[in-house]
């Protein structure tokens, strides 16, 4: 996003709101002494399907990348029950462990590209 949009993307590249919600969770931070950081740090698990499905986003970046908006909803779907056990210090079985790996190449294979 920033090499395609500039490094003030987050303010004029975000869904509706969400820019907001960004900000004030780094005063907040800031305030309880954590020193700032960029804004995408702030950003929820649930915030990245979001940001990358963004109509003029995935077009202008993430579809080269993706193919196909579904397939990263699907896969940030499937991630998300995973991504609350482990966060949430609850095991998670051999199957999920499975699917977390696999969905988690995928992902990366795209990113690092």
């Amino acid at each position: 996003m920033t090499a395609t949009f500039g490094g003030n993307w987050p303010k004029h590249r975000l869904p509706n709101g969400l820019y907001d919600q960004w900000v004030a969770k780094r005063e907040t931070a800031v305030k309880a002494g954590r020193a700032a950081l960029p804004l995408i740090a702030y950003a929820d698990f649930t915030d990245y399907a979001l940001v990358i499905c963004k109509a003029d986003s995935w077009r202008e970046v993430f579809r080269r990348h993706f193919g196909r908006p579904e397939s990263v909803r699907e896969s940030f779907q499937r991630l998300h029950p995973i991504r609350l056990d482990t966060m949430h210090a609850r095991p998670i079985g051999q199957d999920d462990e499975l699917l977390l790996y696999v969905e988690v190449k995928r992902l990366v294979r795209v990113i690092l590209m």
